[in-house]
């Protein structure tokens, strides 16, 4: 079966869910976005009296001259198609936050699947030759105690373009539920200190609400920020008070913007190797504090230097020995 993604994005326009949420609460940090061009070259895109922010987010999706290469405004239309299967099929039925992470990591994996042909057709007409788009999708879960689990999720980025230097990125995210009756978001100080301590600037809260009016796309945030808010009381922790917050940004926006563009997002390491240890703890004993994620995505634009086909590559996020 062929799937239109154009089609699909135009019917979240029209919805006015998942992404086109955020981009109309926050347009001003879309048109600043350093990948997007229109925001530095054209009066149309600036601040001030410019365009909504809809406007500025269907410009994004449908011109892949908004990005200084289209491989990345491929994948962020992947990305996107990927967080509004989510939302529109997943969050109405209110499953528990583990659930939901599962079917929100096989959405982005799934769109990725759907955008492989077209990625290395375009990287072939950029770079002379196809490079490789891989990912692979880990289930921790049955090969760790519960006591061992921490984080719900990681995500790892890994670029190795040939005018890019090879790099991994990590997040280590923590699902929450952003409740539809308004209630402040549950925080566990201890698991959050937990996460923090062995994450460190890696560690992320990732936010799904719940609220059928509203169905923003999930949430990336610093769980310092979390711990900021928390500490402030429970009334900046509700839903509106998050959402309304510039630092939160959806999942695909993380994924394109602050972690493949801007590279700031998460934990750097040289290699994936490095990455994967760093995530599961290595094959040694796991140090004081450190509870390795359920499941893991990774995504490797590019391809990894000395490695065969990342899915069937499973011994990279093996359990580490107790």
């Amino acid at each position: 079966m062929t799937v239109d993604f154009d089609r699909e994005i135009w019917e979240m326009f029209k919805k006015n869910i998942s992404l086109c949420r955020y981009a109309d609460k926050h347009r001003n940090r879309l048109a600043s976005l350093g990948l997007y061009s229109h925001s530095r070259h054209c009066p149309e895109f600036c601040f001030g009296d410019g365009p909504q922010g809809l406007t500025v987010l269907r410009k994004m999706l449908s011109d892949e001259q908004s990005f200084e290469n289209p491989l990345f405004h491929l994948l962020f239309k992947a990305f996107a198609y990927g967080e509004y299967r989510f939302v529109r099929t997943f969050v109405p039925q209110n499953s528990n936050e583990e659930r939901l992470t599962g079917h929100l990591i096989s959405e982005l994996a799934g769109s990725l699947t759907i955008a492989e042909a077209a990625f290395l057709a375009k990287s072939a007409q950029l770079y002379g030759e196809p490079s490789r788009l891989e990912f692979h999708y880990a289930d921790m879960s049955s090969n760790l105690m519960e006591r061992d689990t921490g984080a719900d999720f990681a995500l790892i980025l890994h670029v190795n373009l040939p005018d890019r230097p090879e790099s991994a990125l990590v997040a280590v995210c923590q699902a929450k539920k952003l409740y539809r009756d308004g209630r402040a978001l549950a925080v566990d100080s201890k698991q959050l200190d937990d996460l923090t301590r062995w994450a460190d600037r890696a560690a992320y809260y990732c936010l799904y609400d719940m609220d059928p009016k509203r169905l923003w796309a999930p949430m990336m945030v610093p769980c310092g920020e979390i711990k900021r808010r928390a500490e402030l009381g429970p009334g900046d922790l509700k839903p509106e008070n998050v959402l309304s917050c510039s630092d939160y940004v959806p999942v695909s926006v993380f994924l394109i913007f602050n972690m493949l563009v801007e590279q700031q997002a998460g934990r750097a390491f040289e290699s994936l190797w490095a990455a994967a240890e760093f995530v599961t703890g290595g094959r040694q004993k796991l140090e004081k504090g450190h509870r390795s994620p359920s499941r893991v995505l990774l995504v490797s634009i590019g391809g990894a230097t000395g490695l065969g086909d990342l899915r069937d590559f499973h011994g990279l996020f093996s359990s580490p020995e107790q």
